[in-house]
């Protein structure tokens, strides 16, 4: 594989980590904002980790396509509340929600901890916020692109340094987001694991027999409809920022790793700024026969943030802006 000369690798990461995810602009935080109620509460208590050097604010921002109200945390640093620090969008797998990041291990709480505003949301009818569950389609992606504009606004953020990290499933919302609005503020799209079509998330593939996929009693594989708007494989190559994708050599769901491959040259094929598999910088197609490096399976762990924090770092120092423009 090459190395791109301007991106470091992780043997650099803790001379840079002061540097770039502790920024020293600092900034006048605006009084605490009241916060507004969802009409719709769900029942449950979604459990927190309890990190002390840890703020966590409850957040609502618009829907502009559905109206549905989002819950919105921000977390940050105690000891950086006045400081402009980048933030990592998080976007949960599955038909999952914000809890996704911040139970069990706390990836959320780890982020904010190693120096960078992590950002974890409910999408439509998910979690605590309004609306409607939409699977990641185009609905969701709207909302997601309202979350990401909001976040550029919010004082103790560094609008230029903006990067989406997505959670296996969530790759569809965080690609189809990038490549539909092109205008976003956001730098990167670190990609963790994420299917790539009807194949590994509706049991299509009859290569597969009894392989499902959390969609497959949602809709048929026919479905052109619904589908048009939740493959990332078609997604992917209309990005006009870096693509970093994470994959181990046992995927966490699929029952091999192909669909990593089909990504990274589907990213290549369509002009994609950067493409990085781990610590790989891709500028040639990839070969099934002769596969990459993958990452070991306990590294690549969905619950350890380090590694969204890593890569983040590195393309916020080095990586150049995406050009706005499809």
């Amino acid at each position: 594989m090459e190395s791109a000369p301007t991106r470091l690798y992780p043997r650099h990461f803790l001379l840079i980590a002061t540097l770039v995810c502790a920024g020293a602009v600092s900034a006048q935080m605006r009084p605490s904002q009241p916060q507004i109620k969802a009409k719709a509460q769900r029942p449950g208590i979604q459990f927190t980790r309890e990190f002390p050097n840890v703020v966590i604010t409850t957040n609502w921002v618009k829907n502009p396509t559905t109206g549905a109200q989002l819950r919105v945390l921000l977390l940050k640093a105690k000891d950086k509340l006045a400081t402009k620090l980048p933030a990592l969008v998080l976007i949960p797998g599955g038909n999952g929600d914000s809890s996704l990041f911040l139970s069990r291990q706390g990836m959320a709480q780890e982020i904010a901890e190693l120096g960078c505003v992590a950002i974890a949301f409910d999408p439509d009818g998910r979690g605590q916020s309004e609306g409607r569950e939409d699977y990641c389609g185009f609905k969701h992606q709207d909302g997601l692109a309202a979350i990401v504009r909001w976040a550029a606004q919010q004082p103790g953020v560094d609008a230029e340094r903006i990067g989406l990290c997505s959670n296996s499933y969530g790759v569809t919302m965080g690609t189809g987001v990038l490549a539909r609005f092109a205008d976003l503020p956001a730098r990167f799209l670190i990609d963790w694991e994420g299917p790539m079509d009807r194949n590994d998330t509706g049991g299509c593939d009859p290569n597969k027999p009894g392989m499902g996929g959390h969609l497959k009693s949602v809709a048929k594989c026919d479905d052109e409809n619904f589908w048009r708007e939740r493959e990332a494989v078609n997604f992917v190559g209309k990005l006009r920022v870096p693509y970093q994708r994470l994959q181990s050599a046992k995927d966490h769901v699929q029952r091999d790793n192909h669909h990593a491959i089909a990504m990274v040259n589907a990213a290549l094929a369509g002009g994609v700024p950067e493409v990085w598999l781990n610590d790989d910088f891709i500028k040639q197609p990839l070969d099934l026969k002769r596969p990459p490096k993958w990452l070991p399976d306990a590294e690549a762990d969905r619950s350890n943030p380090q590694l969204y924090v890593k890569y983040a770092k590195e393309m916020f120092a080095y990586s150049p802006k995406g050009r706005a423009t499809k």
